[in-house]
């Protein structure tokens, strides 16, 4: 409580309160008025279903692979097992890459000029990874790696 006046630190997330309700409710309120049956169509339509499925099976493989190479890592750092000077520089500046640098601008960006006629690694660009389920997945994995690293 502040002296001789009001205490205000509890409406300090008011504005914020109010604009992420009406970010959440204002969708639902023009679902609502403009109906639920082409909500319904649009639901059950094979081009609904097969990008859902796309994306569950995406996720899946890329989960599948944080989970993999992800959990061996963090087990390798947190017990001290990262090789000696200089390989231990090394996998940090990997490790911590995605921290210091936009990730999905620069990584965007690099796997453009990879897979493209102009690849410094003409085999990459023979590779199956634009329009296919091991794109999608390549792509989900990395956000799942930069967005989720916890440091210390």
């Amino acid at each position: 409580m502040v002296m001789g006046g009001l205490d205000n630190s509890r409406h300090a997330f008011t504005p914020f309160i109010v604009l992420m309700s009406l970010m959440l409710l204002l969708p639902i309120a023009v679902l609502l008025y403009e109906g639920s049956n082409n909500l319904l169509s649009a639901f059950t339509s094979t081009l609904f279903i097969y990008g859902a499925l796309v994306t569950l099976l995406g996720a899946s493989i890329a989960a599948a692979l944080t989970l993999v190479l992800g959990l061996p890592t963090a087990y390798a750092i947190s017990r001290g097992l990262v090789p000696k000077p200089p390989l231990d520089s090394i996998v940090g500046g990997l490790l911590t890459s995605p921290l210091t640098i936009p990730p999905h601008t620069i990584v965007g960006l690099s796997l453009l000029i990879l897979v493209s006629p102009i690849s410094p690694i003409p085999i990459i660009s023979k590779l199956p990874l634009m329009d296919t389920i091991w794109g999608l997945s390549r792509r989900l994995f990395h956000s799942f790696g930069a967005n989720n690293h916890r440091g210390p």
